[in-house]
C-alpha cells in the first residue's frame, strides 16, 4: 500500500497488473485520477491525494498524466476519470484493460 503523502504516475507497456491504493489523512484530502490510452502507444496516468481543493488535484493529475509520456496520442488523450475526497482509490492496469474504484476504505476500493 502506498503511503498517502506520496505522489504515485506511471506509466505501462504491456506489465499485466499493477493495483495502487492511496489513501486519504484528515486535513487536504482531495484527490484525483486522471488517465490517457491507446491501442499503439499504451497507458499514461496520474493520481493525486491529499490537495487543499479538487481543482488544485486534477491540474497535477492532468499535468503529471500529459508529462510522462512521450506519445502525443497519450499526451492528447489525458483527462480526469475520478476525483474523491477523504475516499480510497485503486487502479489497475493489465494488457487488455485499465479499471480504477474510489470507495471509503481501501478494502471496498481495491
Amino acid at each position: 500500500m502506498l503511503p498517502a503523502s506520496r505522489t504515485t504516475a506511471f506509466r505501462m507497456f504491456g506489465f499485466a497488473a499493477l493495483v495502487l491504493i492511496a489513501t486519504p489523512q484528515a486535513a487536504g484530502a482531495e484527490g484525483a485520477l486522471a488517465y490517457s490510452e491507446d491501442a499503439s502507444d499504451g497507458y499514461s496516468h496520474g493520481m493525486y491525494v491529499n490537495y487543499a481543493t479538487t481543482e488544485e488535484a486534477k491540474a497535477v493529475a492532468l499535468e503529471t498524466c500529459r508529462k510522462i509520456t512521450n506519445s502525443a496520442k497519450l499526451k492528447a488523450g489525458c483527462e480526469i476519470v475520478a476525483t474523491f475526497s477523504g475516499q480510497c482509490v485503486a487502479l489497475f492496469v493489465g494488457d487488455n484493460a485499465a479499471a480504477w474504484a474510489v470507495a471509503s476504505t481501501v478494502e471496498s476500493a481495491s
